[in-house]
């Protein structure tokens, strides 16, 4: 049997879908358009990903990576969860994580990629425009005040249209 090179963390249940990794998934969603499996986004997608992350640099560290997920219109990831997702991704524990081993990290997360990807095909249209907002096209065409406003103004008439129904 080959040891794999997560064999120092604890066994994920193989049925069950890990929140972290969900909610690492679901913020690529929020940056690029994602395929219910990570091997079907493009290369240059996930390029422009990691460089965003990253912003700019050829690695990302843990400060990175916590950063580009502290996002609120996503779940909470509690200080545990987080520090159990970092461990997957910097496999070699050095505090450092290039490309490649986030790129690898994504191909380990399939189930999460499948389930993100129904969630956002099955959301309504106000729904998407708010969860696309953050999409690093978007960003670079308007930049991120301009689409900081847009997401803002989507929230608010979202609630305002809940708010009009609880009446």
């Amino acid at each position: 049997m080959i040891d794999s090179p997560f064999s120092f963390l604890p066994p994920l249940s193989l049925s069950v879908v890990s929140p972290s990794l969900k909610r690492i998934v679901q913020q690529v969603a929020r940056n690029i358009r994602i395929t219910s499996t990570p091997k079907g986004i493009q290369a240059d997608k996930l390029a422009q990903l990691f460089a965003h992350i990253t912003q700019g640099k050829d690695f990302a560290t843990e400060e990175d990576i916590q950063l580009w997920m502290s996002d609120i219109n996503l779940p909470f990831l509690s200080d545990t969860d987080y520090a159990y997702l970092w461990k997957l991704i910097d496999v070699k524990g050095d505090g450092l994580v290039h490309a490649v081993e986030f790129f690898i990290f994504l191909d380990t997360c399939e189930k999460e990629f499948a389930e993100v990807y129904e969630e956002v095909q099955g959301m309504a249209k106000p729904e998407l425009l708010k969860f696309m907002c953050r999409d690093l096209d978007k960003l670079n065409e308007h930049g991120e005040e301009e689409m900081r406003k847009n997401e803002f103004i989507l929230s608010r008439r979202q609630r305002s249209n809940t708010n009009q129904i609880a009446l």
